[in-house]
């Protein structure tokens, strides 16, 4: 097969030239051809593309170095090639350095096709390598771009020097072996590793203005001893598809410190170079919102079980205050036994207020809701608060006119606002200022998505309170509203007093947030939502004497024999009769078999095989108009709904004194038809 190219001659003699073109087509080679003999036309020729260039060394108008220089001027990459009758050594050699690929004698044309042949071949070698190189220029220029632009933070690193290190670990066994901490191979692949480059990204995290700024910060990220970052590296390594992943905690130029995800992979085809590139993503808010959200999931198994222990010990604090009450009204004024006897109700009574708050707490104490104003209840608190938090803590009110209302249990809410201004006392040991303040505010979406928990956007009252006390740190700020949680000394607190504005504020369907940083003061900031649309409700009174009488008949149903005999034994002291019943069951046979009037059922809500509600809806069919009073030692859904008593339903909190169970009754069984539950 023929070579095609096209041949540019520099050539003075015409039959000279015929004879370079019939010695290449003898060769093979089918060519078109030009030929030329001053720099003119030259430089007219060069215009075209050309395969090869021949040029005779010295012509009598013209001069073959002069051809040459002025094709290199052009920038032309042809292979050039002398043919000459006579041409000295000190000549070829001159040609040779100029740049000229080869030089052939006219009296040896026979080297002429071999000589082409392989300039040809190089000349094509070439091209292909100006290609690839260009090529390569433009994914670099690319890659480049995609790598400046990325919003992910991009860096480049040099890990040839760690691999250096594997290689010489590899001489002594497996690399496992020695990849420990303060193995002098570790320490040095760490120290020679280099950072090459950063995009914009990455220098933005760190809030440097430089690439070179981001090395420092992340050489003491991966340093040796810096939680085992490198090791972690070198193992990676050792594994040639391996894949580094590692969370560190870095300090931005500007002293912040965020905690940033470092990670890349190792490909399989990867260079003896061993680049790669690591992205860095900062996780500092994602880590803090999974601390908030462990800790919102762990309060809410601490409320329940909390929920739980002090349901059974309402239980033994009703048989307690019960019979301790008893004592009391048995025994003469002066007698000692009856000073032993006030001593455990005081007990009990302490003990009460310990399971309230654990209840609160776990969202599980009855709450009566009132449509209530802020503002009132705080400014009628004022007289309250002073004395309670001391005279060298000053206190300031900033209350918003025309506050929204909201609905909550004003006895709750007094609670809540009391604890939190105690917890702000205790801050201050040396004086300062507690600011209570109030305003109308609209959460939107943004709000939301800086919170653990999904708040919905809407109108909310807030109500923060503030000191300028010893504030807290981020573990304490952590764990703060967990029953039994103090940084008091002992015998100074119970550790219930913040757990208990936490099940308030929920039991309200409100949220609550604190900001505090040691030395500089905390804030509690609560947020319950508007009650629209509505007015204030009025503040109700007692209607019921203290231990007022009976002559009705009262069904008791109790599964605990305890709590069921001391009731028993309150009401018939009081003048009422008495039926009991251990469950459900046993009080419908009661029921059945009891002729006369039955008056009221004093039930308690949670009991086996058959709840207290089960019980009062099976009574509408068999004694119709029969009043129902639940008694319980924590709130359930069939007789409330998330902690609010449904309306209609009478309820007593367990434990309960006899005077206070005797005056409910009475309230119950005195309360006109509008009022009485419907079964």
């Amino acid at each position: 097969m023929r070579t095609r190219i096209r041949l540019l001659l520099i050539e003075d003699s015409e039959e000279d030239a015929e004879l370079v073109l019939h010695e290449l087509t003898r060769q093979g080679f089918d060519i078109s051809h030009e030929r030329v003999d001053t720099e003119r036309a030259l430089m007219n020729a060069l215009q075209k593309p050309w395969d090869a260039i021949i040029s005779d060394f010295s012509m009598p108008q013209y001069d073959g170095l002069k051809a040459f220089e002025v094709v290199k001027q052009y920038g032309s990459d042809v292979p050039f090639v002398f043919v000459s009758g006579v041409l000295g050594e000190e000549r070829a050699v001159a040609a040779m350095r100029a740049g000229a690929k080869d030089y052939v004698l006219k009296g040896k044309l026979e080297r002429l096709g071999p000589v082409i042949s392989r300039e040809l071949a190089e000349a094509a070698s070439r091209r292909q390598r100006v290609e690839v190189e260009r090529a390569l220029q433009i994914e670099e220029r690319r890659y480049r771009s995609i790598f400046d632009s990325a919003a992910v933070a991009l860096v480049e690193l040099d890990l040839s020097s760690a691999k250096v290190a594997l290689a010489e670990v590899a001489k002594h066994g497996l690399a496992e072996e020695r990849l420990v901490e303060g193995d002098e191979l570790v320490t040095r692949a760490a120290e020679q590793t280099r950072i090459l480059t950063a995009n914009a990204a990455a220098i933005r995290m760190v809030e440097a203005e430089r690439p070179d700024q981001l090395v420092g910060v992340l050489a003491r990220a991966l340093r040796p001893g810096a939680g085992s970052a490198w090791l972690e590296v070198l193992r990676t390594l050792v594994t040639p598809t391996g894949t580094f992943q590692k969370e560190v905690r870095i300090a931005t130029l500007a002293g912040r410190p965020i905690d940033v995800l470092l990670s890349f992979r190792i490909p399989a085809t990867m260079d003896d170079s061993r680049n790669v590139i690591m992205s860095m993503t900062d996780v500092t808010d994602r880590n803090s919102l999974e601390r908030r959200i462990r800790a919102a999931q762990r309060l809410e198994v601490i409320g329940k079980l909390a929920g739980g222990v002090a349901h059974d010990f309402n239980n033994l604090l009703v048989v307690i205050e019960g019979y301790a009450t008893f004592l009391v009204e048995g025994l003469p004024e002066g007698d000692a036994r009856r000073d032993d006897a006030r001593a455990i109700q005081d007990a009990a009574q302490r003990a009460e207020g310990l399971t309230r708050q654990l209840l609160a707490f776990g969202r599980r104490q009855v709450a009566e809701l009132r449509v209530v104003n802020l503002n009132r209840l705080i400014q009628e608190m004022d007289q309250l608060l002073r004395p309670l938090i001391g005279e060298d803590i000053d206190v300031v009110t900033a209350l918003k006119e025309d506050l929204a209302l909201v609905e909550i249990d004003p006895t709750h809410l007094e609670q809540l606002i009391i604890n939190l201004a105690v917890n702000a006392r205790d801050a201050m040991p040396m004086g300062g200022k507690l600011t209570i303040e109030t305003a109308n505010v609209r959460l939107d979406e943004s709000y939301r998505d800086t919170k653990p928990v999904d708040v919905p956007p809407g109108n909310y009252v807030m109500l923060a309170v503030s000191d300028d006390g010893t504030g807290m740190d981020e573990e304490t700020r952590l764990h703060i509203f967990e029953p039994f949680f103090t940084t008091k000394s002992p015998g100074k607190g119970t550790g219930l007093g913040l757990s208990t504005v936490f099940g308030i504020v929920k039991q309200a369907g409100g949220f609550i947030w604190v900001y505090s940083e040691p030395g500089q003061g905390t804030t509690f900031r609560i947020h319950l939502p508007v009650k629209a649309a509505a007015r204030e409700s009025p503040v109700s009174g007692s209607r019921t004497p203290a231990s007022p009488k009976g002559t009705e008949t009262i069904l008791i149903v109790e599964d605990q024999e305890s709590v069921r005999i001391l009731t028993r034994r309150v009401l018939t002291k009081a003048g009422y009769t008495v039926l009991e019943a251990p469950d459900g069951g046993q009080a419908l046979l009661a029921l059945e078999r009891h002729t006369g009037p039955i008056h009221a059922v004093l039930t308690d809500v949670v009991m086996p095989t058959m709840s207290g509600r089960k019980l009062a809806d099976h009574l509408s069919a068999i004694r119709p108009g029969v009043k129902v009073l639940y008694m319980s030692g924590y709130t359930d859904n069939a007789i409330v709904h998330h902690g609010v008593l449904e309306p209609g339903v009478n309820f007593l909190q367990k434990p309960f004194t006899p005077d206070a169970l005797l005056s409910k009754l009475r309230e119950v069984l005195d309360a006109s038809s509008s009022d009485e539950t419907e079964s």
